[in-house]
């Protein structure tokens, strides 16, 4: 039996600027998933760097890509949430879909409104520009909850 989690999520600066951001947490609410939590603002760079940590994404992606994905997250308003719901985590990964828009599956929120693959971004060291962040695990949401919404934190069992 599953219980009740929360998970964040970060409507980026292109769903803002294509003003599809009614239609995206339309579909979150469409799944039955609670909206606890919303604040639009631009993020800072320091926000927004704590978030796309050197150790972890730096890791993966390299400092130049880091870069400018900070540099695209802070260009504009943004859209941050917390939902909840049972198996919330799961449930929004499937409807954001991954990374990779091309290979995102139609009637998810990267399949439907994402184009430019991942491949030919970083051909050209670009950020995909594929509209959302979804925490991929509980734990990692509790962490960006409590990076975005300060008020929302849970403290940490000892």
């Amino acid at each position: 039996m599953s219980a009740t989690e929360r998970t964040f999520i970060l409507l980026k600066p292109d769903a803002v600027e294509r003003n599809v951001i009614g239609e995206l947490i339309a579909r979150f609410e469409k799944a039955g998933l609670d909206i606890i939590a919303l604040r639009m603002q631009t993020a800072s760079r320091e926000l927004v760097g704590r978030h796309y940590s050197e150790e972890d994404l730096g890791a993966r992606v390299g400092p130049v890509i880091r870069g400018r994905l900070i540099d695209y997250v802070c260009a504009g308003p943004s859209v941050a949430m917390v939902i909840e719901g049972i198996e919330c985590v799961r449930i929004c990964r499937k409807l954001v879909g991954v990374t990779d828009p091309v290979e995102a599956a139609p009637g998810t929120i990267r399949g439907d409104y994402s184009s430019v693959s991942l491949e030919y971004c970083k051909s050209r060291q670009q950020v995909v520009r594929n509209l959302v962040h979804a925490s991929a695990t509980p734990e990692e949401a509790e962490v960006e909850i409590a990076l975005w919404f300060e008020e929302l934190a849970r403290p940490v069992d000892d």
